[in-house]
């Protein structure tokens, strides 16, 4: 969501915090818009882990490879995540009516992948044009949250804010989660 729609997700009292139970319809109303969506089923205690995303891959160094009348290169590759991560773990209530959930998120939004030019190997033999290879440099930007708090079940609940790499843009994610338990079939 933009900067300008926090308060009416939240209200107008500043002293208002997170965790807040939050009706869906508020979410619609104060205009949000979804980067990221998951559903998963889990045991209790289990540690789950959920990512949405693309992998851009990128030339992170090379090896020069020599042999008769030729020069090549291996290249070392690398990967950046540009999405979200989001790793929890549920803690039910002996009573059953709240849940305490460890969290952790990771959202890259951007950033840019800049070539740079490795120094050329040299004329090889018969070839009098130099050979020349890109290295890549890949900006990296996470923006995280992290905690650990006690929600009731089946409530839509509102854990934390936090800007979005491009302070200019004003964009600012909210992490929203609902958990409902289920027993076994015969308890």
């Amino acid at each position: 969501m933009d900067d300008g729609k926090v308060d009416a997700l939240l209200g107008q009292n500043p002293k208002r915090s997170v965790p807040v139970v939050i009706d869906p319809k508020t979410l619609a109303d104060a205009g949000t818009r979804t980067a990221y969506r998951a559903a998963t089923t889990t045991f209790d205690r289990m540690k789950v882990f959920l990512s949405a995303g693309n992998l851009k891959t990128y030339i992170l160094d090379v090896e020069p490879v020599v042999a008769d009348h030729a020069v090549s290169v291996d290249p070392t590759l690398g990967g950046r995540v540009v999405g979200g991560l989001i790793e929890i773990q549920p803690t039910l209530s002996p009573k059953g009516d709240t849940v305490l959930l460890d969290y952790r998120t990771y959202i890259n939004q951007g950033g840019t992948i800049e070539r740079h030019p490795f120094p050329d190997f040299g004329e090889v033999q018969g070839n009098r044009e130099p050979m020349r290879v890109d290295l890549d440099t890949a900006e990296v930007d996470f923006r995280t949250l992290r905690g650990s708090v006690r929600i009731p079940l089946d409530k839509t609940v509102l854990l934390g804010l936090t800007t979005g790499p491009d302070l200019e843009k004003g964009t600012v994610y909210a992490l929203v989660v609902e958990v409902s338990a289920s027993k076994p079939e015969g308890e």
